[in-house]
């Protein structure tokens, strides 16, 4: 078991099969994004450690726990959040899920990462890596069809512009 201390949180390799998930946890997660996470997880790494208590029951990261082990990753990284009550472990798990669905989207920024994204020609970089399978041209033709003032108006949410990009896989 390797760890990594930074900042008063240690950073743990635990086996992913000695973590237990959550069996009141809300927050669910399709076989699509599964294989989006695991997908991620396979080209860019396991960036976003496991929340565990001291019984190694999943607090955070239900969804990366089963990609990872749809990938064959047998060690997931995670930090042990012992010093938490179960009420609070509780409230942190929904806070956690709901703040993050309170976010919004800078359009103007989010308009010109994907033009230069899209523009990249790299082969080994696909921007749709999380949303579907498709390559960077099929996207770039896809968004690109869609006219800027229907893509990023006040009543179409980025979820479109996404499954626009990548129709063929929804």
């Amino acid at each position: 078991m390797n760890s990594v201390n930074q900042q008063g949180l240690s950073i743990q390799f635990l086996p992913a099969s000695s973590l237990k998930p959550y069996q009141k946890n809300a927050r669910t997660h399709s076989k699509h994004q599964i294989r989006q996470m695991a997908e991620s997880i396979r080209i860019l790494g396991f960036t976003n450690a496991i929340l565990v208590d001291a019984e190694n029951q999943i607090i955070a990261g239900h969804g990366r726990v089963e990609a990872a082990k749809s990938n064959g990753i047998t060690e997931v990284p995670t930090i042990r959040l012992d010093r938490l009550t179960l009420e609070q472990i509780r409230a942190y798990m929904l806070a956690d899920n709901r703040l993050a669905e309170n976010a919004g989207w800078d359009k103007d920024i989010l308009t010109i990462e994907f033009q230069e994204l899209l523009g990249l020609d790299s082969a080994n970089f696909d921007v749709t890596v999380t949303v579907c399978r498709h390559s960077v041209k099929d996207a770039t033709a896809s968004i690109r069809s869609i006219p800027l003032h229907v893509m990023f108006s006040e009543t179409v949410k980025i979820e479109r512009l996404l499954k626009a990009a990548c129709s063929r896989s929804y």
